[in-house]
């Protein structure tokens, strides 16, 4: 096995390197990155200088480096340790919180004061959204990003709906064994912008809305007098999740 090692150092390096670059890659899989943005590894940049790390240790090994190896190795124990505290702390509380949607109000009819006062035929959906802990340990303060739409299992893009104050939002954290309501969330779809079956569905109140997104705990860094959009480009997202929460309508 040392042998093998000695041998082939070099290419082993290189493809732990490549890895570590891949995990930068820009690819959507559902939870962002420490950064808040969307790449191939949600653990970046975490992973990527692990990855790094780990090339470096090889080489330190073969070439007999060993207070660069010793480093090397401390540097991953530190890395492995605060992965540790972090997924104890935030990741598996919020992987574990149980959502559903609650007390839902629907109307369907015409609204004069839609456009410039034009009459349109609009569906409104209101709902409220049920968060509870089941974990000993407390959520941050949490919000969700990249939400979306689904009536029907299809999904209905902007413009042909207005998502109007559906974020879920926490502002102080999510207590360990407490339930909190987010209320009043309003979905408005418009008939002339939306599928001829999905519009009948809403027009017979029989239908299922799913909401789905991802649920981000992030810290921030910026100034407090910018605005929530502006401020999280200055700042780290501590804890994520996908989430996907449906209700059937029957009346």
């Amino acid at each position: 096995m040392k042998l093998m090692l000695r041998r082939h150092w070099k290419a082993l390096a290189w493809l732990v390197v490549i890895l570590g670059f891949l995990t930068l890659l820009p690819i959507n899989v559902g939870k962002p990155n420490f950064f808040g943005s969307f790449t191939l590894c949600s653990f970046a940049p975490i992973a990527t200088i692990a990855m790094f790390i780990i090339a470096l240790t090889i080489y330190s090994f073969v070439k007999k480096r060993k207070l660069l190896l010793y480093g090397n190795v401390a540097l991953l124990l530190v890395i492995v340790g605060f992965t540790g505290f972090w997924v104890y702390d935030a990741k598996l509380p919020m992987d574990s919180i149980e959502m559903r949607i609650t007390n839902v109000r629907f109307w369907i009819g015409e609204d004069p004061h839609w456009i410039d006062g034009k009459p349109a035929n609009l569906s409104s959906i209101f709902f409220d959204v049920t968060l509870y802990n089941p974990t000993s340990r407390d959520v941050p303060a949490f919000h969700s990003e990249n939400y979306a739409l689904r009536i029907n299992d299809r999904l209905i893009s902007y413009p042909n709906y207005e998502m109007m104050d559906v974020d879920v939002e926490i502002h102080e954290p999510l207590r360990a064994y407490s339930t909190q309501n987010v209320t009043w969330m309003e979905v408005v779809v418009e008939k002339n912008h939306t599928d001829p079956d999905v519009w009948s569905s809403l027009f017979n109140k029989s239908f299922t809305f799913t909401i789905s997104g991802v649920l981000v705990a992030r810290y921030y860094y910026a100034p407090s007098s910018l605005d929530e959009y502006a401020r999280r480009e200055y700042s780290i997202v501590w804890a994520s999740r996908p989430y996907s929460v449906s209700y059937t309508y029957r009346e």
